[in-house]
């Protein structure tokens, strides 16, 4: 069995939120034939990466229609393969509120914390 590594550029926000090109690698044991690194990470469209695979992007997609858990948020990111930490980032970035409606008999640290979009209306 062989093992082959390649790089990949994807490009990513950096902490300011500017485009920035970074090397993903991606390792593959046994027989690849003509099948490269782009191919492993996107299947049969090479170039699908758009402005929505960016984290800030899809927080804003997830959250347009409201306020969403962020357990749920961070599920959906994992599955679009960023971290939670990354999707913090995004938020802060973002000016994402968050917020702990109260529970009764629940004690706070296990009240559910959900996750919007800044109401821009109050933004001059």
């Amino acid at each position: 069995m062989s093992l082959r590594l390649e790089h990949v550029t994807r490009e990513l926000p950096d902490l300011d939120g500017e485009p920035v090109d970074q090397l993903i690698p991606v390792a593959a044991l046994g027989e690849l034939g003509d099948l490269t690194a782009d191919d492993i990470i996107h299947g049969d469209s090479a170039d699908h990466v758009s402005d929505v695979d960016t984290p800030e992007r899809l927080l804003e997609a997830w959250l347009q229609d409201g306020p969403v858990m962020r357990r749920d948020l961070f599920k959906s990111a994992k599955e679009s393969g960023f971290t939670p930490r990354t999707l913090q980032r995004a938020a802060k970035r973002l000016g994402v509120v968050r917020s702990s409606p109260k529970q009764e008999g629940v004690v706070r640290n296990k009240w559910p914390v959900f996750w919007s979009l800044p109401d821009m209306s109050d933004q001059d």
